[in-house]
Parts: structure tokens; sequence; C-alpha cells
């Protein structure tokens, strides 16, 4: 008797799990249609930092485009100790002539001066964007969801493609069929 019920729990614990993962890849997808349905907006200027220097530059989408948003919800620390990794995607980018890039760190008011410090006293190679006024948070409905926090862009600045191409192999052939057929 007490191995029926040991197996039956056993049972309802499998079948819980499957219903909460098939329940979490259905809240997944609906939320990746909805984020391809969007348009990405960006402010007039954004404060950028290329090399220790900083200036506010435009931001514009001529060609598809790959973000790398870094949302206040996240670790800043965090992001900025894997800053250096991002240097692929500008190489990439600069051998293909196929897209560009923009790292884009989006945190809240009491961090910017912070974050601002730490980019130009490391000089990163390539341009960091920052969103000193939080208008990539306020005007686009990004999901907090940092899978989401990556993604391509087509010119009319639709995301094709949401994932780092970086993280695996899959992924960066995904990145680079979409982009041939964007």
């Amino acid at each position: 008797m007490d191995g029926n019920r040991l197996l039956l729990l056993l049972t309802c614990v499998v079948l819980f799990a499957g219903c909460q993962r098939e329940k979490e890849d259905n809240q997944i997808r609906s939320t990746l249609s909805q984020f391809e349905r969007r348009v990405i907006r960006f402010p007039d200027k954004m404060l950028c930092v290329e090399k220790g220097i900083s200036e506010f530059r435009d931001i514009s989408v001529l060609k598809p485009t790959f973000i790398v948003y870094v949302s206040s919800d996240e670790c800043n620390e965090c992001a900025l100790a894997h800053l250096p990794e991002k240097s692929t995607l500008f190489k990439w980018a600069e051998s293909s002539k196929a897209f560009q890039v923009y790292v884009i760190f989006s945190p809240l008011d009491k961090y910017v001066q912070t974050i601002f410090k730490r980019i130009k006293d490391n000089g990163y190679p390539f341009p960091v964007y920052i969103d000193v006024d939080g208008y990539m948070r306020e005007k686009n409905a990004i999901p907090e969801d940092s899978r989401f926090h990556c993604f391509l862009l087509d010119e009319l600045q639709h995301p094709v493609m949401v994932g780092n191409p970086l993280i695996s192999p899959k992924v960066e052939s995904l990145f680079w069929a979409v982009l041939r057929n964007i």
C-alpha cells in the first residue's frame, strides 16, 4: 500500500511539473508573439561612451540592428563584467557589414552616474549607450524576462529574432539565418 501511495505521489509530481513547463512555454510564446509586433523606439539622442569619451549621439536604424539591452531590473555589475564579450558582435558587424550593434544600459536614475563612471573608466573599444532619461523603459514594452534583452531589429525597428548569438552555436546559426532573410 505504501508503495502504491509513493508511486501515485511521484506520478502527480511529474504530471504537475509537466503542466507547469507547458504553461511556461506557452507564456514565452505569447510574450514573443507580442514583442515581435512592436516597434522599438529610441530617444532623439542618447549618451554614448566609447574609448572613455562621452557624447550624446543619435541612434539610427538604417539596416538590421542588434540590440543588447540592460534593463533597470538586471544586475548592472554583472552586465558590466560581461561587456567585453560583446566585442565579438561588433567584430561580426564590421566584417559582415550586414548589421549594426547597440549596447544600451537603461538604469534607474539613482544608478546613472555610477554606470556612466564605470563604463567611462573601463574605456570599452565599442560604443555603450546609457539611457539617462529612461526613455527605453518608458516607451518600449521590452519584456522583463532577460532572454528578451538581446534582439535583432529589421529596418522598420520590429524585433525579428530574440536571443544572444554569443551563447551557443545554435543561436548564432539562427542569428545569421534570420539576418540573411531580412
